[in-house]
């Protein structure tokens, strides 16, 4: 494995074997998820109610107890926000760093309290994200009520992360303002990678392994596009 740092991103560090997962056939790590979060938020500018809660922080609300849960969600002020997402990973191992099989996504909405999961496995992260949603209900003292999204069916082994980064990207455009989805950015690369992108305007049902391999393209070109010519 190649730890050379290449850049960092908002205090993200990126290294060699982070853009490795980035290449066709191979499974996004928690760098990478982190990373495509963080983007939405600082340069596409995702709603501010909108909470993208990386996949440390969710292994740790998972696996940590009550006391380590309900501190990461202070800390994040989830009590502020509308919509949160979070990025499931099925590892259970608290001395594995970046372990597990497969991703998914969850996405709680405090106005209606209710959780949709978006699975590209149906079935997969089911009994994980069930418990992820009573911890939040437990530690927020809400009634959450559970709603299974009919998903796309990855054809492949390795491209749950890139259906769980859609996710996320369907739903900042699904809440931008109407004017700004697939409207110019400042930045050029923004509506390629995102607003414009067949894999995010798509119905998630209607998700396939060749847009998936599109998305994983834009994305490996803009993160390669940020590092310093000297690697």
């Amino acid at each position: 494995m190649d730890d050379t740092k290449l850049f960092s991103y908002h205090d993200l560090v990126i290294r060699a074997c982070d853009v490795e997962c980035l290449q066709p056939g191979q499974w996004l790590n928690d760098q990478c998820i982190e990373l495509y979060l963080l983007y939405l938020q600082h340069e596409v500018h995702a709603p501010s109610d909108i909470l993208f809660v990386p996949p440390s922080p969710t292994f740790l609300v998972l696996h940590g107890g009550q006391d380590v849960a309900a501190s990461i969600m202070d800390s994040m002020d989830v009590s502020s926000r509308s919509t949160i997402f979070f990025a499931i990973n099925n590892s259970t191992n608290m001395e594995v760093a970046m372990g597990g099989t497969h991703w998914s996504a969850m996405v709680v909405d405090r106005r209606t309290q209710t959780c949709t999961h978006y699975d590209s496995i149906p079935g997969m992260n089911a009994r994980i994200a069930m418990r992820l949603k009573d911890i939040i209900a437990h530690v927020m003292g809400m009634r959450i009520s559970s709603v299974n999204e009919c998903t796309a069916q990855q054809g492949n082994s390795y491209d749950c992360g890139l259906f769980c980064l859609a996710t996320a990207a369907r739903l900042v455009s699904e809440n931008m303002p109407s004017s700004l989805v697939g409207a110019d950015q400042d930045d050029a690369d923004t509506s390629a990678l995102l607003l414009q992108h067949s894999a995010v305007t798509s119905r998630f049902q209607d998700l396939n392994s060749r847009m998936m391999l599109d998305f994983r393209q834009n994305l490996a070109d803009w993160v390669h596009s940020h590092i310093p010519p000297t690697h």
